[in-house]
C-alpha cells in the first residue's frame, strides 16, 4: 500500500484486504520465499516479518483496496454522512483515481466493484424487498472478486469454487453489517436490511 499510493494510504489497510492478502498467499504455489523484514505501517520503528506476494498482484491488492474505501465513501454519501465522504474524497481522491487506472490494464472485474453501491441502492429502493435481494449485489460482487484471484495466479480450475466462497461470504457480510449497525441505523432513520425485513435479531 505505501508503494503503490503512499504511506498515507496504507493506514486505509482493512480486514478485508488482510484477508485476501492472507488467501493470495495461501494460493501462491510459486517458488517459497522467505519472509522479509520490514517496518510496521503504524509504528515503523518495530520491524514485522512480510511474506511479499509477486509484484503484479501485490499492486492488484493495493488498488482494490483503495478501490474498496472509495465504494465505502460512496455509500457514506448516500447514507447522509456527506462531510466525512468529502474529507476522504479530498485526502485520497488521487489515489482513488490512480487505484482505476491500473486495475483497468488487469483482469481484474473493476465495472462490477464501481457499480456495487448503485446496485445496492437499488436493491433497498425495491417496494418490497427481500433478504436475498438485499444480499445479491454484495454477493455477487465478492464473488467476482474471489473468482479473479485465481486468475490472477493462473489458477483457472479454483476460479469456480472461489467464486461461490465469495458469494456465501458476501450474503454473511452484508448481513452481519445489518446487524451490527441495526440500533444506530433505527435511531437515525436510516435503512436497514434487517430491519425492513422484519428480521428479528
Amino acid at each position: 500500500m505505501t508503494e503503490f499510493g503512499g504511506r498515507v494510504s496504507s493506514l486505509l489497510t482493512n480486514y478485508d484486504i488482510t484477508f485476501w492478502l492472507l488467501l493470495c498467499s495461501a494460493l501462491d504455489s510459486g517458488i517459497p520465499v522467505a519472509p522479509e523484514s520490514r517496518p510496521c505501517t503504524a509504528l515503523p520503528f518495530r520491524e514485522v516479518a512480510v511474506k511479499p506476494l509477486n509484484p503484479e498482484l501485490a499492486r492488484t491488492m493495493a488498488s482494490l483496496n483503495l478501490l474498496l474505501v472509495d465504494s465505502k465513501v460512496t455509500d457514506d454519501h448516500q447514507d447522509g454522512e456527506k462531510l466525512k465522504a468529502g474529507v476522504a474524497r479530498t485526502l485520497f481522491g488521487k489515489r482513488f483515481e490512480k487505484a482505476r487506472a491500473y486495475l483497468e490494464t488487469t483482469q481484474f472485474p473493476l465495472e462490477t466493484v464501481l457499480e456495487l453501491p448503485e446496485r445496492q441502492s437499488r436493491a433497498e429502493a425495491q417496494d418490497s424487498p427481500t433478504v436475498a435481494s438485499l444480499c445479491a449485489p454484495t454477493e455477487s460482487t465478492l464473488g467476482e472478486i474471489f473468482a479473479a484471484i485465481p486468475r490472477l495466479q493462473k489458477k483457472p480450475d479454483l476460479e469456480k469454487p472461489m467464486r461461490a466462497f465469495g458469494e456465501t461470504l458476501g450474503g454473511y457480510l452484508y448481513l452481519w453489517d445489518a446487524l451490527s449497525d441495526r440500533e444506530s441505523d433505527r435511531k437515525k432513520n436510516r435503512f436497514n436490511a434487517l430491519e425492513v425485513t422484519s428480521v428479528s435479531s
